[in-house]
């Protein structure tokens, strides 16, 4: 395709050199007329495939740093639970100090303790450690921005997907719900998953500072707000279209909703 131009170019010096000092015959207008539009076509062609390949990586750069960060996540609740096997012994060291009436070095050691505790705690369970991190550390964000996120959520040891790719799913639902209803009044996000025998349907709503005008229930345009900003919804429409899923979003009377299905047939 690189070359098409080129030869068009030629093409059209061909045929005016072919014509002499003549005046051009209609016919070799026309083709010069054709060849142009061609041209103009075929440059056309080429930057939608370069914006598309562009959007591609763009995606996938994104989907890398989710599953970056999904690893981050999973080994912060591994080291909760070496806290939590090495409560015994923590207790044991305070026990000591106490008998040893060092009042202010059991103080000390309890105030660290309690702060390096309160640093790995998850507050879900779900039965899926990875999930109960994330979704622990969601709450932990949206509380800092005073957004209250409640949960209805099953037992999600035995999902659909990949752990990676459900992070994806609901880190960046979280994180647009989040931010949005940060802004609105009261600041909500409600999260529902149901499973049966045939599907998986996960639910994300929140409150909006007022209703979004979406095409025909289509995905939002990216927007150029920040890096990466806008990206997050469309990783999401990747994975469910990896695993056969289908999804529906909708934006009334102030409550922005996602909805998606994921067959299990398809595992």
């Amino acid at each position: 395709m690189s070359f098409f131009p080129g030869i068009v170019v030629v093409l059209n010096i061909v045929l005016m050199v072919s014509g002499g000092s003549e005046v051009p015959s209609m016919m070799n207008m026309m083709l010069t007329f054709g060849l142009t539009i061609a041209v103009l076509i075929h440059l056309g062609i080429v930057q939608m495939v370069n914006d598309q390949m562009l959007l591609q990586q763009t995606l996938m750069v994104e989907a890398v740093r989710q599953k970056k960060s999904a690893e981050a996540l999973l080994e912060s609740y591994k080291t909760q639970r070496r806290l939590t096997h090495e409560f015994t012994n923590h207790t044991d060291a305070l026990a000591l100090l106490l008998q040893q009436g060092d009042y202010e070095g059991a103080k000390a050691y309890l105030s660290t303790l309690t702060k390096t505790i309160a640093a790995n705690t998850t507050i879900m369970n779900t039965h899926n450690p990875l999930l109960d991190a994330l979704l622990s550390k969601k709450y932990e964000e949206a509380s800092r921005k005073g957004v209250m996120v409640y949960f209805d959520l099953p037992d999600l040891r035995d999902m659909p997907m990949g752990q990676t790719d459900l992070v994806i799913v609901l880190s960046n639902l979280l994180n647009n719900a989040i931010e949005a209803a940060a802004q609105a009044d009261p600041p909500e996000v409600y999260v529902r998953m149901r499973k049966s025998e045939d599907e998986v349907v996960l639910s994300v709503r929140n409150r909006v500072k007022k209703d979004l005008n979406l095409v025909d229930g289509q995905l939002p345009r990216i927007s150029q707000k920040g890096a990466g900003h806008g990206f997050g919804l469309w990783n999401v429409r990747d994975v469910l279209k990896k695993y056969g899923g289908e999804y529906t979003i909708s934006c009334r009377e102030c409550w922005f909703r996602f909805t998606c299905t994921i067959p299990l047939r398809k595992l």
